[in-house]
């Protein structure tokens, strides 16, 4: 499966995989406007019966309530199965709002290089 969107206000949306595990690489920012196409876009994945979802953030520099809602839910339909959400080179800013709401639980987190080192 490989899949490619992007929307006229600025989010493109990568996935390639299989119907078990899925890498979706977002670029852009996540927000009011564009939180739409990617919760279509994980709508489509969970329907194809994927169990491992990984999301890279790496080039999302802003995410802001309606984005994080999207993950979230995202995160909620996949524990209710036994599935996981992997948040991939989450930016600092993300980290912190997962980590002051205490939502960072609900996601399987990699830390990114520079988080790393």
């Amino acid at each position: 499966m490989h899949e490619t969107t992007a929307t006229p206000s600025g989010l493109a949306i990568t996935a390639d995989g299989d119907t078990r595990d899925a890498t979706v690489v977002a670029c852009g920012n996540l927000d009011r406007g564009t939180a739409g196409q990617l919760e279509a876009c994980l709508g489509r994945l969970r329907l194809l019966g994927c169990r491992r979802l990984v999301l890279d953030l790496g080039a999302v520099p802003c995410v802001d309530s309606a984005g994080l809602a999207v993950l979230l839910h995202a995160a909620k339909g996949a524990r209710r199965h036994g599935d996981e959400v992997v948040l991939r080179r989450a930016n600092r800013h993300l980290l912190r709002l997962l980590e002051i709401t205490q939502l960072g639980l609900a996601f399987s987190i990699e830390p990114s290089i520079e988080q790393v080192a």
